[in-house]
């Protein structure tokens, strides 16, 4: 909400169901099952605290104005005054707008190169993540009038993407960044999905440049096993 006063002009604010910690009572009403069956064990309502969150949405077409965003905060004392104490996960799905309305992201910021403006929002999000800011970046899909991977700047900028994530990580192929100060980590959801983007394979949204609901259902997976990956690191200490 603080956000949405200061800068965003298209934002949504949910909050995020109760999450309690624990086990609970069943669904029916009844209490936690007693230890090993035995009647003299006492029964133990395993729930400690309830945890209240919000998500918060925005929208953003270009590279260049989420880039834009947070160096902004980052001059004006945005970032660290609410977004780094407030958030402890930014999601980037941005992507496809940017090749499917180039002209329009080129008027933006027409000083820059299409892939420097991409480089740019990878050198950020990589400097703002930390420890206590998770950043995820997804790879863009595919446009459904671009049979065939016909348009060369899906490849390209999957290529640059793919490049960054090799230069900041250990072995080039773990997706994420191995500075333990950074916190950035790669959902490469183009790739399962190219199989089911083209032609009467194609998973199909609302808009030509849009998917429907199992491809949005398979980043959801993705998202969810690295941000479980990630806690399993955190926990066992491993890559």
């Amino acid at each position: 909400q603080r956000l949405q006063k200061i800068i965003f002009n298209q934002f949504e604010c949910r909050d995020l169901p109760p999450l309690h910690d624990g086990i609970g009572d069943d669904d029916d009403g009844g209490e936690s099952a007693d230890n090993d069956g035995d009647d003299d064990a006492e029964s133990k309502d395993f729930t400690t605290e309830t945890k209240r969150g919000r998500f918060d949405f925005t929208f953003f077409t270009c590279y260049s104005q989420v880039d834009w965003f947070i160096r902004l905060g980052e001059d004006n004392d945005l970032f660290h005054k609410i977004i780094k104490p407030d958030y402890d996960l930014i999601i980037i799905g941005t992507g496809i707008w940017e090749i499917v309305n180039m002209r329009d992201c080129e008027r933006n910021n027409p000083n820059v190169r299409y892939d420097q403006r991409l480089k740019n929002l990878l050198n950020t999000v990589h400097k703002i993540s930390s420890p206590e800011l998770q950043v995820m970046y997804r790879t863009c899909g595919f446009d459904a009038r671009d049979i065939h991977y016909k348009n060369p700047r899906v490849a390209e900028f999957a290529n640059i993407v793919h490049e960054f994530f090799q230069n900041i990580t250990d072995d080039g192929f773990t997706s994420a960044s191995k500075d333990p100060s950074t916190n950035l980590t790669l959902v490469d959801w183009a790739i399962p999905l190219a199989k089911r983007s083209f032609g009467e394979d194609r998973i199909e949204g609302d808009l030509p440049p849009h998917y429907g609901l199992q491809a949005r259902s398979l980043f959801v997976q993705q998202l969810m096993h690295e941000m479980m990956k990630k806690e399993a690191q955190k926990l066992t200490g491993f890559n």
